[in-house]
């Protein structure tokens, strides 16, 4: 499987970040699967929109949404810190609620995806990686819209959205997909490296839950202490400092 780079240095950034419920941390956990979620189902109705589509008297639905299930995508936030607003965005219950971030280098985990052996989809057209660009869709007008036309429209979203500083992997399809996603093996979670975060905005009942969780749950070298936390939570000091020292009780 070849893998296209679509410009992936784009944006600077050490880390790609992927924040998970713990029914979907646990998911990793058992399986080393990264899911590519077909795009019509992202929150983002706009996903993968063409500059046609924009300049049109008026947005042809059922086109869109043959486009947006062609493509599967899988998000991560790219920064050398994880964002605090990212931790309790999209949350709809607390069972959705992110209470745990993956921490993968950058490079490394493009490495993994890369060689990764995976099985892919069956009518697979291209997979590509790289940085989203944000550039100003609902205000401009139809010759500013023509100046902003990319190679690939899964990696183009509205400039509202550029706080989140998306770095994608696009799984292209060459027809619609049936499933509402993809399951993709990176690896072993034992064997690969990346580190575990805790939100630091739970409550101090929750984030010790959190932690028992990660500390518990056979991958206790991946724990990496959220450097947001002592910030956030300074009345946290004395415990994180039994955690470094593998002594909570």
């Amino acid at each position: 499987m070849t893998w296209e780079a679509y410009d992936a240095n784009g944006v600077e950034g050490k880390y790609l970040f992927k924040f998970l419920s713990e029914d979907n941390l646990q998911r990793f956990l058992k399986t080393g699967n990264i899911w590519f979620a077909r795009s019509d189902k992202f929150g983002d109705k706009m996903e993968c929109l063409s500059i046609n589509d924009f300049t049109g008297t008026s947005f042809r639905i059922p086109d869109i949404k043959v486009r947006q299930k062609k493509h599967l995508i899988s998000c991560f936030h790219v920064s050398t810190h994880e964002s605090l607003a990212f931790w309790d965005t999209y949350a709809k219950t607390d069972k959705e609620r992110r209470k745990y971030a993956l921490r993968f280098v950058k490079n490394d985990f493009i490495n993994l995806i890369k060689e990764s052996t995976s099985p892919t989809p069956a009518n697979l057209k291209k997979s590509i990686y790289g940085n989203v660009k944000y550039k100003n869709l609902i205000s401009a007008d139809a010759g500013k819209l023509l100046k902003v036309k990319m190679k690939y429209p899964s990696f183009r979203k509205d400039a509202v959205f550029s706080y989140e500083k998306e770095f994608r992997f696009v799984l292209q399809l060459n027809s619609e997909s049936a499933t509402e996603g993809f399951n993709f093996y990176i690896g072993d979670p034992h064997k690969i490296s990346f580190h575990i975060l805790v939100n630091p905005l739970l409550t101090m009942t929750d984030f010790k839950t959190s932690l028992r969780f990660v500390l518990s749950s056979g991958f206790k070298d991946k724990f990496g202490l959220s450097k947001l936390t002592k910030w956030v939570k300074p009345e946290l000091s004395p415990l994180l400092v039994r955690v470094q020292n593998k002594k909570l009780k």
